[in-house]
């Protein structure tokens, strides 16, 4: 941690993150939230516009290697048995890669059968705020049906009455099942305009 920190030569910072990215998996995989949270913030930090080209360059890259490597499939594990202070932490985390996490977190979810979990993963994805509400209405038009069912339960807990024309849009989704949760969505929203659409 203290040589990414102080690491100047860039070119040497850029490669120091194979090595980097492997052991943040790895404290992921064991549990070790509080040494892989500090890892993550270093590399958050260097892709600030405030980071040099060559650093920031490097650290965007690293950021998408943990999100497309082994890096959610390890947290996922851990999710329905962590207690709320560890599960604060990883959400913490989750949140500094940025939206770029979006995505895989509500397929994920999709897939996700365990309560508590799937819980957790929504708490985690409704704490991007509006760039992840954002990210979720592009899911709409996911071609995986499963998907587009996640992005239709994940509006409904972002936006309330906001999410009405986003699921409109689902009823007339040509999948019957994510019709049925368009359709339910509505109805828990209960509001005169819910009433109408579905009229």
């Amino acid at each position: 941690l203290d040589l990414l920190r102080i690491e100047e030569d860039t070119e040497r910072w850029g490669e120091l993150m194979t090595p980097v990215i492997a052991q943040i998996e790895d404290l992921l995989l064991v549990g070790d939230f509080e040494a892989a949270e500090q890892l993550v913030g270093v590399i958050v930090r260097e892709a600030s516009p405030a980071a040099s080209q060559t650093r920031r360059q490097g650290a965007m890259i690293a950021i998408d290697r943990l999100v497309s490597g082994s890096m959610l499939r390890h947290v996922i594990t851990h999710l329905a048995t962590i207690d709320d202070a560890q599960f604060e932490r990883v959400k913490r985390l989750c949140v500094s890669l940025g939206e770029v996490l979006v995505r895989p977190l509500a397929e994920a979810l999709s897939a996700e059968e365990r309560g508590r979990t799937r819980e957790r993963l929504t708490a985690i994805l409704l704490a991007f705020g509006a760039s992840g509400r954002q990210m979720v209405e592009r899911l709409k038009g996911s071609p995986n049906a499963a998907v587009r069912r996640t992005a239709i339960y994940l509006l409904r807990e972002f936006g309330g009455s906001d999410a009405l024309p986003d699921l409109t849009e689902l009823l007339e989704d040509n999948e019957p099942q994510v019709q049925r949760e368009a359709v339910r969505a509505i109805l828990s929203i209960g509001s005169e305009r819910a009433y109408r659409v579905l009229e």
